[in-house]
């Protein structure tokens, strides 16, 4: 909207505005790995054996002859696949028919998952929104001078969830 205050004064109001809806979003950034690896895993997500575990770089990798299972006494181990909750864990679908136990990994028995990989959700269920309000006042004088103010106030939302 623009109105001539004065014959040599000029006001100009405008809204610019956005919404998404059912969008990726930003910011998430695929940081929501519930098979992520952590420093303690709870005894109740390791079915190898039952035992609480956590991070000990001193602790020979498994196969070794000092630690053929790669998990100290203490429960200590430096196997990052060891403290994913979905390793040694088990989930229904492992436990289906159908589920083919990884191949090679000597500590995986039938109906622990054996899964060492990422797993998030991208989902197409966030909502954005941008609003902005710009003012503009001129003011013209003598001789070609003119003098003009501008102000703008905007706003960006967006949800950032945890899935």
């Amino acid at each position: 909207m623009q109105r001539a205050l004065t014959p040599t004064l000029t006001l100009t109001v405008a809204y610019v505005g956005n919404k998404g809806t059912h969008t990726l979003g930003d910011g998430d950034s695929r940081n929501t790995n519930p098979n992520e690896a952590a420093i303690n895993l709870p005894a109740s997500y390791n079915g190898y054996n039952g035992q609480a575990l956590h991070y000990d770089p001193s602790v020979a990798a498994p196969g070794s002859t000092t630690n053929p299972t790669g998990i100290a006494a203490n429960g200590g181990t430096s196997t990052q696949n060891f403290l994913q909750r979905y390793y040694f864990g088990s989930l229904p679908a492992c436990t289906d028919s159908n589920y083919v136990t990884p191949v090679g990994e000597s500590n995986i028995s039938s109906g622990m998952c054996g899964w060492d990989q990422a797993i998030f959700y991208q989902g197409d269920n966030q909502n954005t929104e941008y609003d902005a309000l710009q003012v503009t006042l001129a003011q013209t004088f003598s001789k070609g001078l003119a003098v003009t103010v501008n102000y703008n106030w905007a706003a960006a939302f967006d949800e950032n969830t945890t899935y």
